[in-house]
């Protein structure tokens, strides 16, 4: 947690100033608090700080609204690759009519459960990929709204 964040969740009763100065290595302890938080000459400095975090987090947002915006067709084509995988290796049986196979017992049956048991590690290890790359596509998508919608933003402010 950032030093104003810490001192926003200071409780100071309303009684002294909160903020912790360094050189003196107690609190500032004055009286004249502004709003019941801080006193006049340490409000400025934190407001000042508190706007300095909020711009880094927003820049780190849109560089990391870019990074996900930019990887979005290679998330695409690894999820459609891991989909194609998991679609060899447990395809659907022919019918599920159990009849078809001879009933309960049957070589074509036994030989389908076999199978899928054979390639039951590798599917879990696919499903699971599966599911984190579908949740990456999402955030991915979400990330390239957010963006164009800041670019749209940023032209509208621009003057014509």
């Amino acid at each position: 947690m950032s030093w104003p964040n810490r001192v926003l969740d200071m409780q100071t009763n309303g009684r002294a100033c909160p903020v912790w100065i360094e050189t003196r290595d107690k609190r500032c302890g004055r009286t004249d608090l502004i709003d019941g938080r801080w006193c006049k000459r340490h409000t400025p400095i934190i407001l000042r700080r508190l706007q300095t975090q909020r711009d880094a987090e927003a820049a780190n947002a849109a560089r990391r609204d870019a990074a996900l915006a930019a990887a979005l067709p290679d998330l695409r084509t690894r999820l459609a690759r891991v989909e194609a995988q998991i679609a060899r290796l447990d395809p659907p049986p022919p019918t599920t009519d159990m009849a078809a196979y001879g009933g309960v017992g049957s070589t074509t049956a036994t030989r389908y459960q076999q199978r899928f048991l054979r390639n039951l590690p590798r599917l879990t290890q696919l499903w699971d990929e599966q599911r984190h790359l579908a949740d990456t596509v999402r955030q991915a998508e979400r990330a390239a709204e957010r963006q164009s919608d800041r670019m749209a933003r940023e032209g509208e402010d621009e003057p014509a």
